[in-house]
């Protein structure tokens, strides 16, 4: 349900339809700035994937849906024309507890359509999951690193907050604390 207000901010909040198609409300997951979505209102993020014009907010959206929902999320960070950085969060229709659907790793340096949001900046999934949310990429994680190679690949978990990876390794590290 949407409901247009003249506050300065958005809310999302964790909630059910009725049998009636009524959104009854549980929780208040994130307070946002107003506009720093960059959708329109009346379609199935679920099945559409989600635009942040305000990387902070939108790693912060991501992470309150992820762990709630306890479905992975996969992100692009990416800076447009502007310099200003921004997350499209890929839909999560189909994504488990254990599996996420990246639908840009193959759409080059850029993201968006013909590439219009910008140039890809990392790429970032979440382990949310009580039952294994920890910071280790899978082998289907490792392979997705050869869609793109040179660009850094994190990984927001439950029990570890955000780790980089590559082929190799795993480290722990703080390059996106500022964001959160």
């Amino acid at each position: 349900m949407i409901k247009k207000t003249d506050d300065e901010f958005d809310r999302i909040y964790s909630g059910e339809f009725s049998s009636e198609n009524e959104f009854k409300k549980d929780d208040l997951l994130l307070t946002l700035n107003k506009g720093t979505l960059v959708e329109e209102f009346d379609r199935d993020f679920s099945k559409e994937g989600l635009i942040f014009g305000d990387l902070s907010e939108g790693l912060q959206a991501m992470k309150a849906l992820s762990f709630t929902a306890e479905i992975e999320f996969s992100a692009w960070a990416f800076e447009d024309v502007m310099e200003n950085e921004g997350l499209i969060i890929n839909p999560w229709i189909g994504n488990t507890h254990s599996k996420s659907i990246d639908y840009l790793s193959r759409t080059g340096p850029r993201v968006g359509n013909f590439g219009l949001l910008g140039k890809k900046l990392f790429h970032i999934h979440t382990h949310p999951s009580n039952m294994g949310g920890f910071g280790y990429p899978s082998d289907p994680d490792k392979n997705h690193l050869k869609h793109n190679p040179n660009l850094p690949h994190y990984i927001l978990s439950r029990n570890h907050g955000i780790t980089k990876y590559n082929q190799n390794s795993v480290y722990t590290v703080k390059d996106l604390n500022k964001y959160f």
